[in-house]
C-alpha cells in the first residue's frame, strides 16, 4: 500500500510542482513584437462546481507542522471517468482536472481524546492534464 501511495503522490504532485516551476522560468518578452504576438487565450482553469460529490476522491493527507510548506489537511479530486482510465491504463488522460484542497486543521480534546480534524480551504490547486 505504501508504494502504491508513493506512487499516486508522484503522479498527482510532481505535474503540479513542475507545471509551476515551468511558468516561473518561462523568459519574459525582449521587445513589444513579442510582447503583442497574437496568442490563443486558454480557457480560465476554476475549481469544479460540488467537486466533493462530483469527483472521485483520490486520497488525503495531513501535514502537522505549522512552519512546514503546505500545513494542512490535504485532499486529491479527479473526474470518475478519468480514474477508471487511469486505473485500466496506469495513466492518466489529456483533459483530465486533478483538483488539490488544502483545509486548515481543527483540533481539540473530545471524548476519545485529543483530536485533529480539517475545517475550513485555504487553498484550491486545479491542474488539466
Amino acid at each position: 500500500m505504501k508504494i502504491r501511495s508513493a506512487l499516486l503522490y508522484a503522479a498527482l504532485i510532481a505535474p503540479m510542482v513542475s507545471i509551476g516551476a515551468n511558468t516561473a522560468m518561462q523568459a519574459r518578452p525582449n521587445s513589444d513584437k513579442d510582447r503583442n504576438s497574437a496568442r490563443p487565450a486558454a480557457p480560465p482553469i476554476a475549481v469544479p462546481r460540488d467537486v466533493r460529490i462530483s469527483h472521485v476522491h483520490l486520497g488525503s493527507w495531513l501535514v502537522p507542522d505549522p512552519k512546514a510548506p503546505g500545513h494542512g489537511f490535504h485532499d486529491v479530486y479527479a473526474e470518475r471517468s478519468s480514474v477508471e482510465t487511469y486505473r485500466k491504463t496506469g495513466h492518466f488522460p489529456d483533459g483530465t482536472t486533478l483538483v488539490k484542497e488544502i483545509r486548515s486543521i481543527g483540533s481539540g480534546t473530545l471524548t476519545t481524546g485529543a483530536a485533529q480534524w480539517a475545517t475550513e480551504p485555504n487553498v484550491w490547486f486545479v491542474m488539466v492534464r
